[in-house]
């Protein structure tokens, strides 16, 4: 079952991609921050066990390994798009 976690993963990490194309990485990184915080609240619910239990630790294993890869997309698209800026300018690069 937790295997399914990181298929769901793979799916959900090109959308997170266009979604920093599109709105850019400040968005994305809220909705990534929100979502951890959400999935602690969610594993948290996991600690009374049995079955409510098993789901909960499903479900926010789920949420927070999409929101932490998603976060990881934004950060890696967001600093590539912020070097490419730097880039242009060569002043700003060196020191005289």
């Amino acid at each position: 079952m937790l295997a399914l976690v990181g298929a769901a993963t793979m799916l959900c990490t090109p959308l997170a991609g266009r979604l920093v194309d599109r709105r850019g990485p400040d968005p994305v990184n809220l909705v990534c921050t929100l979502g951890v915080l959400v999935s602690a609240a969610v594993l948290t619910a996991g600690a009374r066990g049995g079955a409510l239990g098993l789901t909960a630790l499903i479900l926010g294993t789920l949420l927070l390994d999409v929101a932490m890869q998603s976060g990881m997309v934004d950060d890696y698209l967001g600093f590539s798009r912020s070097n490419n800026v730097f880039s242009q300018v060569l002043p700003s690069r060196t020191r005289p």
